[in-house]
């Protein structure tokens, strides 16, 4: 009986209709996503999701809505845009609130009844590094109404928030060549002035800042520490320039340099290989991925629309990357 009664409670939880708040870093900012789950014969017409934090640990001013679900204004023309309010309290905290509501007349869109919805994001940048938020449900959440504009929050659970600590991680960074700078990629969401980033090449300090010119033939990467201490590196890039006819580095070898057709790849490991090539701006222009046998060649072949350049061609294996400069004339 004991094991039934645990069954039954697990079900009805599951089956209970229920709020989440789900609180991630994404750089220097805080991201809050909500999800609720309804029952397919329920149609919400309206809903506060109300958030208290510590006024002091976040930029308040600059919060912003990152993402949009199904009953916002743009998916859905029963209801109007998903809106922010917001205000300070007493105790130093600050109350938001994500707000969700129908047109006139009052219609909307119901529940799917099986698995969690996404409602909606907010993002706030991080204004103390190192300190641990603490959200909570506001009162006011769960003002919920539904069709016939009944008001339904006691049948919701709200879920609980857990604190999360404000420093973020780094991690393994790729490396992008664009335009004969080597720069630092998916560092979007960190602002400049929260990180260090410095270059090496060969071990020797050659630079600071997202990007660097790679002048002399070497291993390149970049160390990246965070103000709040979390620290990442970039990929390791080998960089040779070469105008002989064929271009050779770390035991990796491309010919004919130039070429006036297709090249060839010679690799020094075994496993896959990633082939890209890009043009003098970046893009993409051809991109394979085979699989390699040491010290045996395999054929490159090029676009038949490929325009006579200086094109850039990287070969990545597990976590390093080989850049030649391939010269194409026609």
């Amino acid at each position: 009986m004991k094991v039934l009664w645990v069954f039954l409670s697990a079900c009805l939880l599951w089956s209970q209709d229920t709020v989440w708040a789900e609180v991630q870093l994404r750089g220097d900012y805080v991201e809050v996503a909500f999800f609720w789950r309804g029952a397919a014969s329920e149609i919400p017409l309206g809903a506060n999701f109300v958030l208290v934090g510590e006024a002091a640990l976040l930029q308040w001013d600059s919060i912003s809505i990152a993402e949009r679900g199904r009953w916002d204004g743009a998916f859905s023309s029963t209801y109007l845009p998903l809106y922010l309010t917001q205000r300070g309290e007493e105790g130093g905290n600050h109350r938001v609130s994500l707000n969700l509501l129908s047109q006139l007349p009052p219609a909307g869109e119901a529940f799917q009844g099986s698995g969690r919805e996404s409602v909606g994001r907010w993002r706030v940048p991080i204004r103390s590094f190192g300190d641990t938020l603490r959200l909570r449900w506001g009162m006011e959440t769960g003002e919920i109404v539904l069709a016939p504009l009944q008001p339904a929050k006691h049948r919701f659970v709200f879920s609980a928030i857990p604190p999360i600590y404000l420093c973020p991680s780094i991690g393994r960074v790729p490396v992008r060549y664009q335009s004969g700078f080597l720069i630092a990629e998916g560092l979007e969401f960190f602002r400049l002035e929260n990180l260090s980033i410095t270059w090496y090449r060969d071990g020797v300090v050659i630079g600071n800042g997202f990007s660097v010119e790679p002048l002399l033939p070497g291993r390149y990467w970049a160390v990246i520490r965070h103000v709040c201490g979390s620290e990442g590196s970039t990929d390791s890039v080998e960089w040779r320039a070469s105008s002989q006819t064929f271009s050779f580095y770390g035991g990796w070898k491309v010919y004919p340099q130039p070429t006036q057709g297709d090249v060839w790849i010679q690799a020094p490991v075994e496993g896959a290989v990633q082939v890209v090539l890009r043009d003098i701006l970046g893009r993409v222009v051809h991109e394979k991925t085979y699989v390699a046998q040491a010290n045996t060649a395999e054929h490159l072949r090029l676009p038949a629309t490929l325009a006579a350049g200086i094109y850039q061609l990287s070969l990545t294996h597990e976590n390093t990357t080989v850049i030649f400069p391939l010269v194409y004339g026609q």
